[in-house]
């Protein structure tokens, strides 16, 4: 009986926070790489889709738009504000990744673009694969091949000098 008065409760809970929720926005973004210390330009795509079930889709005004990183990244928006999005429309907006760390694996990080306005909120998580330091391997292995080659020289060199103590 318990399980169940909880169950019901979480479920009124989360009807309730997806409630406020745009029903129609829809947020993408393509490529999804960035490379190793680097600045990267990107295309947010904003979307308001044309029908949402049996539900007429409404225009949507005054849309605030923020984005929310990890401190390894600095993301800049062209634009934060949109004035109004109507159903079906397409809203392109440049958006600037800055990272300003080498890594020498691939790593994956996530961007979370929020777009609200006065009635409703909503949070769209992206995720990012940011690449290695260009080669980087190529480099490890060639300078490990020349320390190599540099102490067989100099042991082939000096192997016939006896030592003078």
């Amino acid at each position: 009986m318990k399980r169940s008065i909880l169950t019901i409760i979480l479920l009124s809970f989360c009807a309730y926070v997806y409630a406020t929720e745009f029903p129609s926005v829809f947020v993408n973004i393509s490529p999804r790489i960035i490379r190793s210390n680097s600045v990267e330009t990107f295309e947010l795509t904003i979307s308001n889709r044309r029908s949402f079930g049996n539900r007429e889709i409404p225009t949507l005004y005054n849309l605030e738009l923020s984005v929310e990183h990890n401190d390894d990244l600095i993301v800049t928006l062209s634009q934060t504000r949109i004035d109004f999005l109507e159903p079906g429309d397409n809203f392109r907006i440049n958006m600037e990744i800055t990272n300003n760390h080498k890594f020498f694996f691939d790593e994956v990080t996530f961007i979370t673009v929020n777009v609200s306005n006065e009635d409703y909120e909503s949070s769209f998580p992206l995720r990012f694969t940011i690449r290695q330091v260009e080669n980087f391997w190529f480099f490890v292995i060639l300078t490990s091949m020349v320390i190599g080659l540099f102490v067989i020289i100099y042991i082939k060199a000096n192997k016939r000098e006896k030592n003078a103590g």
